[in-house]
């Protein structure tokens, strides 16, 4: 998202954890702007890894300003140029929300698995929201599998 304060670009990008933690170089707390080091980065990924382990859906944020000189106002972005994203993001937080599973699921795959139907769960949710997820409704127990 492409927001124009003339003179510059302010940017605000969205996705999962692992990529936006990646990318950024800078951490925001308040109003203030620190260096992201590799142990601040650790400790943002274990924190996102312990609300997917609880069946959340965790989104990250992060935001940037792009320099005037490099991007006037009139510059055309481009698919196939995305080296705006290497201009110092600055890492501003996650959100994360539960979205659980349908009243019934559990004892819907309960009964599958009596008549000998292998219950399967596929999804596009990180994997540990997905295993929280499946070990919640019955489709593994602790310490099964799940193929990412």
């Amino acid at each position: 998202m492409f927001w124009v304060f003339p003179p510059i670009f302010y940017n605000i990008f969205q996705g999962a954890p692992e990529w936006v933690i990646e990318r950024c170089t800078k951490l925001r707390v308040g109003s203030s702007i620190f260096n992201l080091d590799s142990h601040w980065k650790r400790k943002l990924s274990n924190s996102s890894e312990e609300l997917a382990e609880r069946g959340e859906r965790v989104i990250g944020f992060c935001h940037c300003s792009l320099p005037p000189e490099q991007f006037p106002t009139d510059y055309r972005f481009s698919d196939d140029d995305l080296s705006f994203l290497d201009t110092g993001l600055v890492f501003a937080g996650f959100i994360s929300m539960l979205d659980p599973p349908r009243p019934g699921v559990a004892e819907s795959v309960s009964k599958c698995r009596s008549a000998g139907i292998k219950v399967v769960m596929v999804t596009g949710d990180h994997p540990l929201t997905a295993k929280a997820i499946a070990r919640q409704v019955g489709i593994i127990s602790e310490g099964g599998l799940i193929f990412n």
